[in-house]
């Protein structure tokens, strides 16, 4: 599992601890067949034993779990290692959603795939419980990752692609699994403390099962592909910066000097036009000027970002979700060289991150009085998050 740990860890531009929370979860896919197996085993050996029909003076569920012990143990420990190295790695401060998530997610996902092999491998002959086990839950855990409705995936509580720096973990992320494990968990208990083979326990047990999922299935029904929300603004380190307040995520604390130098640069670039700029700039998702960099990024990519957020919408409009065309969303470019060209960046460089002839085109925007430098800007911006609207060349 040490070895494995890179792959565990799928965050984007920063180690947030949305990402670590599913990346640690998803350790569940390599270690719950192993359990789930192993469970099936050592129940089929107490079968054989005759430990459900045989005198006993010990209840049935303290007979079946003592066998399960050192094989959960061992994964609860493993849990435990993967945490002691990727938990270092996560920066920022976790929300409670996460740190419950942290602690419960994994552990249940663990214990509920052992119960349901030792389900099985008190109700089925070893040839067809061994197998099914480990297929089976490897199964109900992975495919729902790649399966409609969303709700599947949700429920599995693994998601191999989650999460960006700008995401929280959802509380229906962490209570939708958690409901699921813990019913599947009270089944597995209640059909083996009285008896596998039983009817009355077996429809209980049953019973439990499908009202958890059920309940489940509802909790996470309003999430959508991915299991988070915004982060809160508390998570922001935020500095004034002449008339703008920049912010960015705790993990960029690092980039916040350079980043406000860029938006100084902007700000004194535009004002000589005459044109404002909203009084905040910020990693945020919600606020006007939505900006992204990170700690390694250069001068002129971070003003290059600072400029692209000024120019274009943090989120894409709903017209343009619903499938209508985003016309003014080919001038973007040419208004966000403008604005670098504005603030002093190195016209080579943008070149490289546009095109030349995007720059070239903004560099004879930027020649012409100011007063028609300004009025092309804001009239492309009054339209950017317009669809159906040609832009104003």
């Amino acid at each position: 599992m040490w070895v494995l740990t890179p792959g565990l860890l799928p965050w984007h531009s920063a180690p947030v601890w949305s990402s670590g929370v599913f990346g640690i979860a998803s350790a569940s896919l390599m270690m719950s067949p192993l359990l789930a197996a192993g469970a099936a085993w050592q129940m089929h050996r107490l079968k054989v034993a005759g430990a459900w029909t045989a005198p006993h003076v010990r209840p049935r569920i303290v007979i079946a779990l003592a066998p399960l012990i050192p094989a959960v143990v061992s994964a609860l420990a493993a849990s435990l290692a993967l945490w002691l190295v990727v938990g270092p790695q996560l920066s920022g401060s976790p929300t409670p959603w996460e740190r419950a998530s942290a602690i419960a997610l994994l552990p249940l996902l663990l214990l509920a795939n052992t119960a349901v092999g030792a389900v099985l491998g008190a109700l089925l002959r070893p040839v067809v419980a061994l197998p099914v086990s480990a297929i089976g839950v490897w199964a109900v855990a992975a495919y729902p990752i790649s399966m409609m409705p969303f709700n599947w995936r949700h429920m599995a509580g693994i998601h191999m692609s989650c999460c960006s720096i700008n995401d929280a973990v959802a509380p229906a992320a962490v209570i939708g699994p958690v409901l699921a494990t813990c019913a599947v968990l009270a089944a597995a208990l209640l059909i083996l403390a009285g008896g596998p083979g039983r009817r009355l326990p077996l429809g209980i047990g049953a019973a439990v099962a499908v009202s958890g999922l059920a309940s489940s299935w509802f909790v996470v029904s309003d999430l959508g592909p991915d299991p988070v929300v915004d982060r809160p603004r508390s998570a922001l380190v935020c500095v004034d910066s002449s008339r703008v307040e920049v912010c960015v995520w705790q993990q960029n604390a690092s980039a916040l000097p350079a980043a406000a130098r860029a938006v100084d640069a902007v700000v004194r670039g535009l004002s000589d036009v005459n044109v404002s700029v909203p009084s905040v700039a910020s990693e945020g998702r919600d606020p006007e000027w939505w900006f992204a960099v990170s700690a390694d990024s250069d001068d002129e990519d971070r003003l290059h970002a600072v400029a692209t957020g000024l120019v274009t919408p943090g989120r894409s409009p709903a017209c343009a979700d619903a499938g209508q065309p985003w016309l003014t969303a080919t001038m973007h470019p040419a208004l966000i060289a403008w604005v670098v060209l504005r603030a002093g960046g190195n016209p080579d460089r943008l070149a490289e991150l546009v095109t030349p002839d995007v720059v070239a085109y903004a560099r004879e925007k930027a020649a012409l009085p100011a007063a028609d430098q300004a009025e092309w800007f804001e009239a492309n911006r009054r339209i950017a998050a317009d669809c159906g609207v040609e832009p104003i060349w």
